[in-house]
């Protein structure tokens, strides 16, 4: 009985402790089950994906997803403005980074979405048309914030949805290599 209790207890203090979860609710590798197109789950709690439309957004906030970064531009369609709509209604926070291609894949945007997915409330649907210049984006990211080799970079901006643009990522990186310290 007393073996009992102090496990009680420890799980009542692990509960009452920090208000951060342990765990996230989109672990990374996990599949994407709202319907959002070229969905993918790159690292924890961040789901990469194309266009979405209303009902995905509508499923994700039901989900646990609480930010969304859009990286299409003005002139694409939907509009920015309409899916900031549809988030809003959706209680989703709305960040909006328009990147033209292939001009827009550059290390300052790379830092900025970097700023951007440190802002955002976790979970965050980061996406553009089609996942391309999200994983372009991350792939930068991952080499010029954080670090990592370009090799492993690409190869992760790849599960984030890299595709056509992975020539472009390639020549930024050679154009501008990371400066050690």
């Amino acid at each position: 009985m007393k073996r009992i209790a102090a496990v009680l207890l420890l799980l009542l203090a692990g509960c009452a402790g920090s208000s951060k979860r342990a765990e996230p609710i989109f672990p990374a590798g996990t599949a994407v089950l709202f319907g959002l197109p070229y969905g993918a789950i790159p690292e924890d709690d961040l789901i990469t994906g194309g266009q979405p439309k209303m009902n995905t957004i509508v499923g994700a906030a039901r989900a646990g997803v609480k930010s969304l970064i859009s990286l299409r531009s003005e002139a694409e369609r939907p509009h920015p403005a309409l899916v900031r709509g549809w988030a809003k209604k959706s209680n989703i926070e709305f960040y909006h980074l328009p990147i033209a291609i292939p001009q827009g894949i550059t290390r300052e945007n790379a830092e900025k979405l970097a700023a951007l997915l440190d802002k955002a409330e976790k979970p965050v649907l980061l996406h553009c048309g089609t996942s391309n210049r999200v994983g372009a984006l991350l792939a930068l990211r991952a080499f010029y914030v954080d670090g990592w080799p370009a090799e492993e970079a690409i190869i992760f901006g790849r599960k984030a949805g890299l595709g056509r643009l992975e020539r472009t990522v390639r020549q930024r990186i050679v154009e501008e290599p990371l400066k050690k310290p």
